[in-house]
Protein backbone atom coordinates (compact mmCIF):
# COMPACT_ATOMS: atom_id res chain seq x y z
CA UNK A 1 0.00 0.00 0.00
CA UNK A 2 1.46 3.40 -0.40
CA UNK A 3 2.14 6.01 1.92
CA UNK A 4 -0.81 8.43 1.52
CA UNK A 5 -0.37 11.92 0.26
CA UNK A 6 -1.82 14.70 2.52
CA UNK A 7 -4.18 16.48 0.37
CA UNK A 8 -3.45 20.65 0.74
CA UNK A 9 -4.85 23.59 -0.88
CA UNK A 10 -2.77 26.63 -1.32
CA UNK A 11 -5.17 29.84 -2.09
CA UNK A 12 -2.47 32.43 -2.62
CA UNK A 13 -2.51 34.74 -5.33
CA UNK A 14 0.03 34.10 -8.08
CA UNK A 15 -0.53 37.65 -9.17
CA UNK A 16 1.80 39.64 -7.32
CA UNK A 17 5.53 39.19 -6.45
CA UNK A 18 4.64 38.81 -2.87
CA UNK A 19 2.37 36.11 -3.21
CA UNK A 20 4.73 34.05 -5.58
CA UNK A 21 7.61 34.52 -2.95
CA UNK A 22 5.03 32.85 -0.65
CA UNK A 23 4.43 29.79 -2.89
CA UNK A 24 8.44 30.01 -3.74
CA UNK A 25 9.26 29.38 0.53
CA UNK A 26 6.66 26.28 0.50
CA UNK A 27 8.14 24.67 -2.55
CA UNK A 28 11.60 24.81 -0.84
CA UNK A 29 10.21 23.07 1.96
CA UNK A 30 8.28 20.80 0.37
CA UNK A 31 11.35 19.54 -1.67
CA UNK A 32 13.17 19.12 1.19
CA UNK A 33 10.51 17.68 3.82
CA UNK A 34 7.01 17.13 2.01
CA UNK A 35 5.06 14.77 0.06
CA UNK A 36 1.71 16.64 -0.25
CA UNK A 37 -1.03 16.28 -3.20
CA UNK A 38 -1.20 20.15 -3.98
CA UNK A 39 -3.96 22.44 -5.52
CA UNK A 40 -2.73 26.07 -6.34
CA UNK A 41 -5.58 28.57 -6.78
CA UNK A 42 -4.54 31.02 -9.11
CA UNK A 43 -5.73 34.33 -8.64
CA UNK A 44 -5.44 37.61 -7.85
CA UNK A 45 -4.91 38.77 -3.33
CA UNK A 46 -8.91 39.65 -3.17
CA UNK A 47 -10.48 37.36 -5.27
CA UNK A 48 -12.79 34.82 -3.41
CA UNK A 49 -12.44 31.33 -4.11
CA UNK A 50 -14.87 28.83 -5.69
CA UNK A 51 -17.80 27.47 -3.48
CA UNK A 52 -16.76 24.10 -4.43
CA UNK A 53 -12.89 24.84 -3.12
CA UNK A 54 -14.81 24.28 0.65
CA UNK A 55 -16.77 21.06 -0.60
CA UNK A 56 -13.90 19.12 -1.24
CA UNK A 57 -11.82 16.83 1.17
CA UNK A 58 -8.76 18.73 2.04
CA UNK A 59 -6.09 17.37 4.71
CA UNK A 60 -4.95 21.16 4.97
CA UNK A 61 -4.80 24.59 4.04
CA UNK A 62 -2.84 27.40 3.64
CA UNK A 63 -4.85 30.84 2.37
CA UNK A 64 -3.90 34.73 2.03
CA UNK A 65 -7.21 36.39 2.18
CA UNK A 66 -9.94 35.25 5.15
CA UNK A 67 -12.77 37.26 5.39
CA UNK A 68 -15.29 36.70 7.92
CA UNK A 69 -17.65 34.34 5.39
CA UNK A 70 -14.73 32.47 4.40
CA UNK A 71 -13.55 32.35 8.05
CA UNK A 72 -16.75 30.43 9.46
CA UNK A 73 -16.41 28.14 5.99
CA UNK A 74 -12.66 26.89 7.17
CA UNK A 75 -14.10 26.59 10.66
CA UNK A 76 -16.85 23.93 9.17
CA UNK A 77 -14.09 22.09 7.52
CA UNK A 78 -12.39 21.33 11.01
CA UNK A 79 -8.59 20.82 9.30
CA UNK A 80 -5.36 22.55 10.26
CA UNK A 81 -5.21 26.22 8.50
CA UNK A 82 -2.44 28.41 8.36
CA UNK A 83 -3.62 32.14 8.02
CA UNK A 84 -1.06 34.76 6.13
CA UNK A 85 -3.56 37.39 5.78
CA UNK A 86 -2.48 40.94 6.19
CA UNK A 87 -5.86 42.68 6.48
CA UNK A 88 -8.07 40.24 8.17
CA UNK A 89 -6.93 38.93 11.79
CA UNK A 90 -8.93 35.60 13.36
CA UNK A 91 -8.14 34.44 16.19
CA UNK A 92 -9.01 30.72 15.25
CA UNK A 93 -6.18 29.64 13.15
CA UNK A 94 -2.28 29.65 13.10
CA UNK A 95 -1.57 33.04 11.68
CA UNK A 96 2.30 33.73 10.16
CA UNK A 97 2.84 37.36 8.49
CA UNK A 98 5.18 40.16 7.58
CA UNK A 99 6.45 42.39 10.35
CA UNK A 100 5.20 45.43 8.48
CA UNK A 101 6.45 47.68 11.42
CA UNK A 102 9.43 46.56 11.23
CA UNK A 103 9.66 47.45 7.50
CA UNK A 104 8.62 50.47 8.11
CA UNK A 105 11.54 51.09 10.52
CA UNK A 106 13.77 49.63 8.15
CA UNK A 107 12.85 52.02 5.92
CA UNK A 108 13.32 54.67 7.71
CA UNK A 109 16.69 53.81 8.94
CA UNK A 110 17.65 53.52 5.50
CA UNK A 111 16.41 57.09 4.15
CA UNK A 112 17.73 58.48 7.57
CA UNK A 113 21.34 57.07 6.90
CA UNK A 114 21.40 59.30 3.45
CA UNK A 115 21.11 62.43 5.68
CA UNK A 116 17.55 63.01 4.91
CA UNK A 117 15.81 65.46 7.28
CA UNK A 118 12.12 65.86 5.67
CA UNK A 119 10.04 62.71 4.99
CA UNK A 120 6.56 61.69 3.54
CA UNK A 121 4.51 58.10 3.34
CA UNK A 122 2.61 57.11 0.46
CA UNK A 123 0.02 54.96 1.38
CA UNK A 124 -2.43 53.24 1.11
CA UNK A 125 -5.78 52.81 2.80
CA UNK A 126 -4.77 49.18 4.05
CA UNK A 127 -4.37 47.60 7.34
CA UNK A 128 -0.75 46.34 6.34
CA UNK A 129 0.02 50.08 5.06
CA UNK A 130 -1.07 51.56 8.17
CA UNK A 131 1.37 49.38 9.67
CA UNK A 132 4.53 49.78 7.53
CA UNK A 133 3.98 53.89 8.25
CA UNK A 134 3.49 53.64 11.63
CA UNK A 135 6.91 51.79 11.59
CA UNK A 136 8.45 54.82 9.56
CA UNK A 137 6.76 57.55 11.39
CA UNK A 138 7.47 55.97 14.99
CA UNK A 139 10.95 55.88 13.95
CA UNK A 140 11.55 59.27 12.62
CA UNK A 141 9.94 61.14 15.52
CA UNK A 142 12.14 58.68 17.74
CA UNK A 143 14.96 60.72 15.86
CA UNK A 144 13.41 64.18 16.06
CA UNK A 145 11.63 64.15 12.26
CA UNK A 146 7.96 64.79 11.22
CA UNK A 147 6.65 62.60 8.26
CA UNK A 148 3.83 64.08 5.92
CA UNK A 149 1.76 61.08 4.73
CA UNK A 150 -0.52 60.87 1.88
CA UNK A 151 -3.43 58.38 1.52
CA UNK A 152 -6.00 56.99 -0.34
CA UNK A 153 -7.81 53.90 -1.26
CA UNK A 154 -6.46 50.63 -3.05
CA UNK A 155 -9.39 49.34 -4.20
CA UNK A 156 -13.28 49.97 -3.84
CA UNK A 157 -15.87 52.63 -5.19
CA UNK A 158 -13.65 55.39 -3.95
CA UNK A 159 -10.71 54.55 -5.72
CA UNK A 160 -9.82 58.03 -7.84
CA UNK A 161 -9.38 57.62 -11.48
CA UNK A 162 -5.66 58.18 -12.13
CA UNK A 163 -5.43 61.51 -13.53
CA UNK A 164 -7.59 63.00 -10.41
CA UNK A 165 -5.16 60.43 -8.00
CA UNK A 166 -1.82 61.90 -9.79
CA UNK A 167 -3.25 65.77 -9.41
CA UNK A 168 -3.34 64.92 -5.44
CA UNK A 169 -0.07 63.33 -4.85
CA UNK A 170 1.70 65.67 -7.03
CA UNK A 171 -0.30 68.53 -4.68
CA UNK A 172 1.11 66.84 -1.37
CA UNK A 173 4.65 66.40 -3.08
CA UNK A 174 5.30 69.83 -4.27
CA UNK A 175 3.47 70.97 -0.23
CA UNK A 176 6.66 69.00 0.98
CA UNK A 177 10.06 71.13 1.02
CA UNK A 178 12.78 69.82 -1.05
CA UNK A 179 14.68 67.58 -0.69
CA UNK A 180 12.76 65.12 0.89
CA UNK A 181 12.90 61.03 1.50
CA UNK A 182 9.21 59.38 0.85
CA UNK A 183 8.98 55.68 1.87
CA UNK A 184 5.83 54.07 -0.46
CA UNK A 185 4.00 51.21 1.16
CA UNK A 186 4.64 48.91 -2.17
CA UNK A 187 6.57 49.16 -5.30
CA UNK A 188 3.25 49.87 -7.17
CA UNK A 189 2.91 53.14 -4.90
CA UNK A 190 6.50 53.72 -5.72
CA UNK A 191 6.22 54.04 -9.19
CA UNK A 192 3.50 55.96 -9.02
CA UNK A 193 5.44 58.91 -7.56
CA UNK A 194 8.38 57.88 -10.44
CA UNK A 195 6.03 58.44 -13.23
CA UNK A 196 4.82 62.12 -11.37
CA UNK A 197 8.33 63.17 -10.53
CA UNK A 198 9.83 62.52 -14.17
CA UNK A 199 6.23 63.76 -16.18
CA UNK A 200 6.80 67.52 -13.61
CA UNK A 201 10.24 67.27 -13.90
CA UNK A 202 11.07 66.72 -10.28
CA UNK A 203 14.80 65.17 -10.19
CA UNK A 204 15.10 61.59 -8.31
CA UNK A 205 16.58 60.88 -6.02
CA UNK A 206 18.09 64.53 -5.69
CA UNK A 207 14.94 66.57 -4.83
CA UNK A 208 12.98 63.24 -3.90
CA UNK A 209 14.71 59.98 -2.77
CA UNK A 210 12.25 57.24 -3.09
CA UNK A 211 12.15 53.56 -1.86
CA UNK A 212 9.39 51.17 -2.11
CA UNK A 213 8.74 47.73 -0.69
CA UNK A 214 8.72 44.03 -2.02
CA UNK A 215 11.68 44.27 -4.23
CA UNK A 216 9.45 43.04 -7.19
CA UNK A 217 12.66 43.00 -9.76
CA UNK A 218 10.99 43.69 -13.09
CA UNK A 219 9.17 46.58 -11.18
CA UNK A 220 12.13 48.10 -9.67
CA UNK A 221 14.69 47.38 -12.47
CA UNK A 222 12.32 48.98 -15.30
CA UNK A 223 11.71 52.00 -13.65
CA UNK A 224 13.47 55.19 -14.32
CA UNK A 225 15.32 55.70 -12.00
CA UNK A 226 15.80 52.12 -11.12
CA UNK A 227 13.98 52.14 -7.50
CA UNK A 228 15.57 50.85 -3.79
CA UNK A 229 12.92 48.50 -2.22
CA UNK A 230 13.23 46.53 0.90
CA UNK A 231 12.37 42.70 0.63
CA UNK A 232 9.94 41.94 3.66
CA UNK A 233 10.59 38.21 3.35
CA UNK A 234 7.93 36.81 1.84
CA UNK A 235 9.53 33.49 1.35
CA UNK A 236 10.31 32.79 4.82
CA UNK A 237 6.53 33.26 5.38
CA UNK A 238 5.84 30.22 3.03
CA UNK A 239 8.67 27.92 4.02
CA UNK A 240 7.65 28.85 8.02
CA UNK A 241 3.53 28.10 6.54
CA UNK A 242 4.29 24.80 5.20
CA UNK A 243 6.55 23.43 8.26
CA UNK A 244 3.71 24.90 10.36
CA UNK A 245 0.97 23.23 8.47
CA UNK A 246 3.53 19.79 8.04
CA UNK A 247 3.54 19.28 12.00
CA UNK A 248 -0.38 20.15 12.64
CA UNK A 249 -1.60 17.59 9.57
CA UNK A 250 0.51 14.86 11.46
CA UNK A 251 -1.22 16.02 14.65
CA UNK A 252 1.53 18.26 16.61
CA UNK A 253 -0.67 19.82 19.05
CA UNK A 254 0.46 23.59 18.79
CA UNK A 255 -0.59 27.02 20.56
CA UNK A 256 -2.58 29.33 18.29
CA UNK A 257 -0.30 32.46 17.52
CA UNK A 258 0.54 35.18 15.21
CA UNK A 259 4.07 34.76 14.12
CA UNK A 260 5.91 38.12 12.65
CA UNK A 261 8.42 37.33 9.92
CA UNK A 262 11.28 40.08 9.77
CA UNK A 263 11.96 42.03 6.57
CA UNK A 264 14.97 40.65 4.74
CA UNK A 265 16.80 44.29 3.27
CA UNK A 266 16.80 46.71 1.38
CA UNK A 267 17.70 46.52 -2.55
CA UNK A 268 19.58 49.62 -2.74
CA UNK A 269 19.13 51.01 -6.26
CA UNK A 270 19.56 54.22 -7.78
CA UNK A 271 16.57 56.08 -6.37
CA UNK A 272 17.54 56.32 -3.06
CA UNK A 273 21.50 56.82 -4.13
CA UNK A 274 22.30 60.24 -2.67
CA UNK A 275 23.09 62.21 0.04
CA UNK A 276 20.41 64.96 1.23
CA UNK A 277 21.80 68.30 -0.30
CA UNK A 278 19.86 71.45 0.45
CA UNK A 279 22.62 73.29 -2.23
CA UNK A 280 21.08 73.93 -5.34
CA UNK A 281 24.45 73.31 -7.36
CA UNK A 282 25.37 70.36 -5.65
CA UNK A 283 22.01 68.47 -6.43
CA UNK A 284 21.90 69.66 -9.95
CA UNK A 285 25.59 68.57 -10.54
CA UNK A 286 25.16 65.24 -8.30
CA UNK A 287 22.23 64.75 -10.80
CA UNK A 288 24.23 65.79 -13.91
CA UNK A 289 26.94 63.38 -13.14
CA UNK A 290 24.62 60.44 -12.30
CA UNK A 291 23.25 60.54 -15.68
CA UNK A 292 26.52 61.17 -17.96
CA UNK A 293 29.95 60.12 -15.94
CA UNK A 294 29.21 56.76 -18.14
CA UNK A 295 28.95 58.82 -21.39
CA UNK A 296 32.08 59.98 -20.52
CA UNK A 297 31.24 63.44 -18.86
CA UNK A 298 34.13 65.52 -17.67
CA UNK A 299 34.17 68.37 -14.67
CA UNK A 300 34.63 71.01 -17.03
CA UNK A 301 30.90 69.72 -18.97
CA UNK A 302 29.19 69.79 -14.83
CA UNK A 303 30.19 73.77 -14.94
CA UNK A 304 29.61 73.74 -18.11
CA UNK A 305 26.20 72.59 -18.01
CA UNK A 306 25.67 73.92 -14.55
CA UNK A 307 26.44 77.60 -15.46
CA UNK A 308 29.31 78.31 -12.61
CA UNK A 309 32.98 78.02 -12.92
CA UNK A 310 35.17 74.88 -12.03
CA UNK A 311 36.50 76.37 -9.25
CA UNK A 312 33.23 76.60 -7.57
CA UNK A 313 32.23 73.67 -8.27
CA UNK A 314 35.31 72.13 -6.52
CA UNK A 315 34.60 74.66 -3.95
CA UNK A 316 30.74 73.00 -3.33
CA UNK A 317 32.39 69.52 -3.07
CA UNK A 318 34.62 70.19 -1.02
CA UNK A 319 32.33 71.81 1.46
CA UNK A 320 29.10 69.25 1.19
CA UNK A 321 30.92 65.70 0.75
CA UNK A 322 34.80 66.29 1.56
CA UNK A 323 35.78 65.17 -2.34
CA UNK A 324 35.81 66.39 -5.72
CA UNK A 325 34.09 66.37 -8.75
CA UNK A 326 36.02 64.07 -10.20
CA UNK A 327 36.03 61.39 -7.76
CA UNK A 328 32.38 61.41 -8.09
CA UNK A 329 32.41 60.53 -11.78
CA UNK A 330 34.49 58.00 -11.14
CA UNK A 331 32.56 56.73 -8.48
CA UNK A 332 29.39 56.30 -10.60
CA UNK A 333 31.26 54.36 -13.22
CA UNK A 334 33.11 51.93 -11.33
CA UNK A 335 29.76 51.14 -9.57
CA UNK A 336 27.89 50.78 -12.81
CA UNK A 337 31.21 48.78 -14.25
CA UNK A 338 30.66 46.68 -11.20
CA UNK A 339 27.26 45.90 -11.82
CA UNK A 340 27.73 44.99 -15.45
CA UNK A 341 30.86 42.47 -14.21
CA UNK A 342 28.34 40.68 -12.20
CA UNK A 343 25.01 40.69 -14.27
CA UNK A 344 26.49 40.19 -18.05
CA UNK A 345 29.21 38.66 -19.51
CA UNK A 346 30.47 41.29 -21.43
CA UNK A 347 34.88 41.20 -22.08
CA UNK A 348 36.61 43.95 -20.30
CA UNK A 349 36.75 46.27 -23.45
CA UNK A 350 33.06 46.64 -23.80
CA UNK A 351 32.43 47.22 -19.93
CA UNK A 352 34.90 50.24 -20.31
CA UNK A 353 33.15 51.37 -23.28
CA UNK A 354 29.71 51.27 -21.61
CA UNK A 355 31.09 53.00 -18.58
CA UNK A 356 32.59 55.87 -20.28
CA UNK A 357 36.65 54.79 -20.73
CA UNK A 358 38.13 56.12 -23.70
CA UNK A 359 40.94 53.24 -23.33
CA UNK A 360 40.70 49.93 -21.75
CA UNK A 361 43.95 49.95 -20.06
CA UNK A 362 42.99 53.67 -18.01
CA UNK A 363 39.31 51.54 -16.85
CA UNK A 364 41.27 48.85 -15.34
CA UNK A 365 44.10 51.44 -13.42
CA UNK A 366 41.25 53.45 -12.50
CA UNK A 367 39.03 50.48 -11.25
CA UNK A 368 41.86 48.93 -9.44
CA UNK A 369 43.04 52.23 -7.36
CA UNK A 370 39.32 52.63 -6.58
CA UNK A 371 38.65 49.10 -5.58
CA UNK A 372 41.79 47.29 -4.78
CA UNK A 373 41.02 44.71 -7.42
CA UNK A 374 41.26 44.43 -10.98
CA UNK A 375 37.99 44.09 -13.14
CA UNK A 376 38.77 40.42 -13.79
CA UNK A 377 39.79 40.12 -10.50
CA UNK A 378 35.98 41.42 -9.16
CA UNK A 379 34.32 39.70 -11.23
CA UNK A 380 35.64 36.27 -10.33
CA UNK A 381 35.84 36.73 -7.10
CA UNK A 382 32.15 37.98 -6.59
CA UNK A 383 30.47 35.34 -9.17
Amino acid sequence: MKNYRPRVAFLVETSIKYGRDILSGINEYLSAEGNWSVYVDQSQLFDLPAEEIFADSWDGMILRNITPEIKEKLIKLKIPVIDLDDNHETDVFHRIVSDHFGIGVMGAEHLLERGFKKFGFLSFNEKWSHERCQGFTETLTQNGYKCSVFESPWRGDEVRNWTQEQNEILKWLKSLSMPVAVMACNDIRALHLINICNVHGISIPEDVCILGVDNDEIFCEISTPPLSSICPNAKAVGMRAARLLDRLMKGDKVEISTELVEPARVFSRRSTDVLAIEDEVMRAALNYISENACYGCTVSDVARELLVSRSLLERRFRKFLNTSPQTEIRKVQIKQAKKLLLETEFPLTRISQLTGFEYPEYFNVVFKRMTGTTPGGFRKSEK
